[in-house]
């Protein structure tokens, strides 16, 4: 599954809240492997995030750190079974000045449950 903003400078940001969250439905059970997430980077307007949280509807969990780049970033964790997965807990780096990170791109790589 891919959530991806239209147009080269569309994106989704966190408006400077701390709780700000965004979510993946697939409205059904598929196992899941994989995340590629791709930041804003129109570096020095925007920021970026240091740090975030996968949160899957099973309960898991897994903790990413991102770096300062215009490239996807790929994340790989144990096989799960999840409805939804959550990106959270995101901590934009705190020696820059711009109050701008953003997500570009978010993708959840993985198959269809067969139990």
């Amino acid at each position: 599954m891919q959530v991806t903003v239209p147009g080269p400078y569309q994106s989704w940001g966190d408006n400077e809240n701390p709780y700000a969250e965004i979510m993946i439905e697939f409205g059904r059970q598929v196992e899941v492997e994989k995340a590629k997430i791709l930041l804003r980077a129109d570096f020095p307007h925007d920021n970026y995030w240091e740090k975030g949280t996968l949160l899957f509807s099973d309960g898991s969990f897994e903790y990413l750190h991102f770096t300062r780049t215009k490239e996807i970033q790929s994340f790989c964790f144990p096989k799960r079974v999840a409805s939804w997965v959550k990106l959270k807990n995101l901590q934009k780096d705190n020696t820059d000045p711009s109050p701008f990170p953003a997500l570009t791109q978010w993708e959840i790589w993985g198959k269809e449950y067969r139990q």
